[in-house]
């Protein structure tokens, strides 16, 4: 349940990120936010590190060049970026890890986040994204619970953004929470003053119109 407080306008969150968007992103009504293209530009910009780069991915999942996010979120193809300093962010690849990741989103959310998994392409992949207060602590538990290190991605172990596209096209999808209004919320940048998602911004996430 995301607490009144804490909710934010998308756009806020976006102008927060500290990102440069140029116009043929972002439209006088703010319409380039809805759908599944609109939310892939949304996550992107409030999990990663301001004014960071991306890199491609190719589809034999080596890495192509950097690009600037704004630029690659032009494109179709994967690509992959370092999360914020407040933004936990973890690679389950494969079955073995789901009990594991299942506890740590149980526990992040008996401290107050709100965990997002996404499925992240192949069957059994999820991603988690959450906003924390503190990341190192986080980390160090996540670590305690038994994820290996090069599944909690941060700094030069990049991790695709929620719903960004697959590098063999793979479907993605929120797993929960399902709806894209609560995932924005959920992991958008936090402000003492935060206002209520207007309607007509639920309307263009959820309904693209």
């Amino acid at each position: 349940m995301i607490l009144e407080r804490d909710r934010v306008s998308t756009l806020e969150a976006i102008q927060r990120s500290g990102t440069d968007l140029p116009e043929t992103v972002l439209t006088p009504d703010h319409s380039s936010f809805a759908g599944p293209a609109g939310l892939r530009v949304t996550f992107a910009l409030i999990v990663a590190v301001p004014g960071t780069r991306a890199v491609l991915i190719n589809a034999d999942n080596s890495r192509g060049g950097w690009l600037p996010l704004r630029v690659a979120l032009r494109r179709d193809g994967a690509f992959a970026v370092e999360v914020g300093y407040d933004v936990l962010a973890v690679d389950q690849d494969g079955t073995a890890l789901a009990p594991v990741v299942d506890e740590l989103g149980r526990e992040l959310r008996g401290a107050g986040s709100v965990p997002v998994f996404v499925a992240s392409g192949r069957e059994g992949h999820r991603h988690l994204f959450a906003r924390v207060r503190d990341r190192e602590r986080w980390t160090a538990r996540a670590r305690d619970l038994g994820l290996p290190g090069d599944a909690i991605r941060l700094g030069n172990n990049l991790i695709r953004p929620p719903l960004s596209p697959h590098r063999l096209g793979l479907p993605v999808a929120l797993l929960d929470p399902t709806d894209p209004v609560e995932a924005v919320v959920a992991l958008a940048p936090r402000e003492r003053t935060a206002r209520r998602l207007s309607r007509r911004m639920r309307k263009l996430l959820r309904e693209g119109q």
